[in-house]
């Protein structure tokens, strides 16, 4: 699960910059609007991919905090079409920090139960690794600089 929901966050970092939004909420929604009645496939493709995130994290954490349906669409409701870039990019950030610490206790407890050090080797595919650090700096290096509302 820890492989595919990366793989999905991913996905959904992707959709969420083709969406093209600006920093007002309220004209994203009218932009993805106007864009989903004119046979635009981007929110959709958005919606899409967190859905899929948001069953995935479900099966991630299911184990380990009896997660339910309803806590899978409060995760989906976390990331809507209409956030501006920096409060997409921080929710994807904010979920590649909860599944790094998903993984970090994965880890923990292979180092416990085996009395070896190191890592899980088949926890986290390489690949993916890269990929859930990249997500999770790239969320860091929003900042919520409000000085240009000033001037």
């Amino acid at each position: 699960a820890l492989n595919t929901v990366i793989g999905h966050l991913g996905t959904l970092d992707e959709a969420a910059q083709r969406l093209a939004q600006g920093d007002i909420r309220m004209a994203n929604w009218v932009f993805n609007r106007l864009a989903t009645e004119t046979g635009n496939p981007r929110v959709q493709n958005f919606d899409t991919a967190k859905l899929a995130v948001a069953e995935e994290a479900m099966r991630v954490f299911r184990g380990a905090l009896g997660a339910s349906e309803q806590e899978a669409v409060r995760w989906g409701e976390r990331m809507t079409s209409s956030g501006s870039p920096q409060q997409l990019r921080g929710v994807i950030a904010e979920m590649g920090q909860l599944f790094q610490s998903r993984i970090d206790a994965l880890a923990s407890q292979f180092e416990r139960t085996t009395g070896t050090g190191g890592v899980n080797p088949a926890t986290v595919d390489p690949a993916n690794k890269a990929k859930l650090d990249a997500l999770i700096k790239k969320g860091a290096s929003t900042s919520n600089d409000y000085s240009r509302l000033w001037k």
